[in-house]
């Protein structure tokens, strides 16, 4: 891998973990309310989900999108229904004000 690439992955995920984004800003909130131990699952799953994006689309997922397109597909209409199922748990949980 071209040291290019390298350096331009490094500083792209340095500020994006420094940015404020939804994740940070979600962490940021859940740590105030539950305190650090019980966020940090949250905050390892938010790392390790991050680590494994920049190593797939560093090692060519790209081109095995390419070259299977189909699989694209698929994989757009699991997250669509990913994100479909997590908005009905959102919308139909009961809150729970303290």
């Amino acid at each position: 891998m071209p040291i290019s690439i390298l350096i331009s992955m490094f500083i792209f995920s340095f500020t994006m973990s420094l940015s404020p984004g939804p994740i940070n800003i979600t962490i940021l909130s859940t740590s105030l309310i539950h305190g650090f131990k019980k966020t940090l699952p949250f905050i390892s799953g938010a790392t390790l989900g991050f680590t494994l994006l920049l190593i797939f689309l560093g090692f060519g997922f790209n081109q095995t999108i390419s070259h299977y397109p189909i699989f694209f597909k698929i994989l757009e209409c699991i997250g669509a229904l990913f994100i479909f199922y997590m908005g009905q748990k959102i919308i139909f949980s009961k809150p729970e004000i303290e």
